[in-house]
């Protein structure tokens, strides 16, 4: 089988959790004696006017290889809410998948890429898979906490809502009317809704996540459509872990795999201990 996953980013470059997840999956899959090939599109932070593609060959470590390909964005500020869609990125991985014919696409992010990937592999008759790893889908900042105050928000997206809680953050754009936010926020969300109802499976990492994925998506799908697929990062990591039993009671241990980030509530876990 051929895999070609599709991620907002790849280890070197960003090490996330994210991308490691897609990594190890990467990795094991090219592992499995040569039975499946492995390809990943992945965004870049070095992207703008100019910017190149560039590819890497990877070499798993249990055997097998993983092609890479760092596709970047040309245009300014292509992290912002707001340019969430790009043509050339939609129509260059249409090329891509013409050219690599998977049997599947698995999406693990559209950010940095164009929020039509599943789409563009749809279109090419190539079926695709959706995990989703945070809210993005549903927050424009991603991670549904709002800025100004740290509270998690129990708002679906919407333009009354969302472009004055993610306009706290820069880059500021003042001169957007509040009518193209509205419109703007409007045409994301239903392209997202889109890329879920197309997806054949959509996993999720916990059956929180998908419930709120479920609540705050706006019926584009049920909680029980959502596969449960924990993190692969974690899942290595505790198979390392020392047979001693846990203690009953503190001192506890508590770990984190991502971005240190105040929008990824990293400050409950030191809040908590």
């Amino acid at each position: 089988m051929k895999v070609l996953f599709l991620v907002h980013g790849y280890p070197p470059e960003l090490s996330g959790g994210t991308e490691r997840h897609v990594q190890q999956l990467a990795e094991s899959l090219a592992s499995a004696d040569g039975a499946h090939e492995v390809v990943v599109c992945a965004g870049t932070l070095h992207g703008g006017p100019g910017a190149e593609e560039s590819r890497e060959e990877h070499a798993a470590p249990r055997g097998g290889t993983v092609r890479v390909l760092r596709l970047p964005r040309t245009d300014l500020y292509y992290d912002h809410w707001q340019k969430s869609s790009s043509p050339a990125i939609h129509a260059r991985v249409r090329e891509l998948i013409r050219a690599e014919r998977p049997d599947v696409v698995s999406v693990h992010h559209w950010t940095r890429l164009s929020r039509d990937l599943v789409l563009a592999a749809a279109r090419e008759g190539v079926p695709a898979t959706v995990h989703l790893h945070d809210h993005w889908t549903s927050c424009p900042i991603a991670f549904r906490v709002k800025p100004t105050d740290g509270s998690f928000c129990e708002s679906p997206a919407n333009g009354m809502v969302c472009p004055p809680c993610a306009g706290a953050l820069p880059p500021f754009t003042p001169w957007v009317r509040a009518e193209e936010h509205f419109i703007a926020l409007a045409e994301r969300q239903a392209d997202l809704q889109r890329e879920l109802k197309l997806a054949r499976t959509v996993s999720a990492p916990s059956r929180a996540h998908a419930d709120a994925v479920a609540r705050f998506m706006d019926g584009a799908l049920e909680a029980s459509e959502v596969r449960i697929l924990p993190p692969r990062v974690a899942a290595r990591a505790t198979t390392a872990v020392t047979a001693e039993p846990l203690a009953a009671g503190p001192p506890w241990t508590f770990a984190q795999w991502g971005g240190l980030s105040r929008l990824k509530g990293t400050d409950l876990l030191f809040e908590a201990v």
